[in-house]
């Protein structure tokens, strides 16, 4: 099940530094990147460590752009609040993370999205301060990618409710829907949805758990956590396809 601690690149591909020695080089994205990773939109007082808008992860063009900063990284989320305020951008998944993973630190990742492009912010405190990453990602190149892929997921999403974002990896994918619905009314809309189309659902819903477990014979496993986000709700959908030669 999707821990509600997750940081959200667990759910996005995750700008690292480390990523970025993996990544092949792609197509420049200046119409979405320059709004965002060019040395003259960096709040002010920033240094930047890394800037590229050529790079690839998991086979998606992104652009990316590091920086280190004094402030904290609770003004460098309301930096980028302000800075997109009024503009086609929507934040969806704002999360601060200060489990046991973080070591203590203060950290705060935050997603953008329009019809355009999503953005990506995420900042941490270091000793050296403030720890800034960000990441652009097409959605044109998401949804080139995403029509060859999620075939399998296309089933998943009931009328009235709208898919933010959509990822597939060797082993599944997992896809992310919004609706109006409170999380009991989206829950019975959605299990009722997928059991019309051969979905069994494997787990007995609580009184308290808000999560959704189902299988099906021929596309695998799902497990789905609902969450609440400014008067809608969101449900994360993870899917799992069955090992090769043993469907249910």
């Amino acid at each position: 099940m999707f821990s509600p601690k997750a940081p959200i690149s667990r759910l996005l591909p995750r700008l690292a530094l480390l990523l970025i020695g993996f990544a092949s080089a792609s197509q420049a994205m200046p119409d979405v990147c320059a709004p965002v990773i060019a040395q003259k939109h960096l709040p002010s007082g920033a240094e930047a460590v890394m800037r590229d808008p050529r790079v690839s992860i998991n086979g998606l063009p992104l652009c990316v752009a590091s920086y280190l900063t004094d402030q904290s990284p609770e003004q460098i989320i309301a930096h980028y609040r302000h800075e997109w305020a009024g503009t086609a951008y929507r934040e969806v998944f704002p999360q601060a993370l200060d489990d046991a993973a973080n070591d203590g630190e203060s950290a705060i990742e935050t997603l953008f999205y329009s019809r355009q492009a999503t953005r990506h912010v995420s900042a941490r405190s270091t000793p050296e301060g403030t720890t800034v990453m960000l990441s652009v990602m097409r959605l044109s190149d998401a949804l080139d990618a995403d029509r060859r892929q999620s075939q399998a997921s296309a089933g998943l999403i009931p009328p009235a409710m709208e898919r933010l974002y959509h990822q597939s990896n060797r082993h599944g994918d997992t896809t992310v829907i919004e609706g109006h619905y409170p999380i009991p009314r989206a829950r019975e809309r959605l299990g009722r949805y997928l059991a019309r189309r051969g979905w069994v659902e494997t787990t007995a819903p609580t009184d308290t758990g808000h999560g959704l477990s189902m299988s099906h014979p021929r596309l695998g496993a799902i497990e789905v956590e609902f969450k609440r986000r400014s008067a809608r709700t969101v449900a994360v959908i993870h899917r799992i396809e069955h090992p090769a030669g043993n469907h249910e």
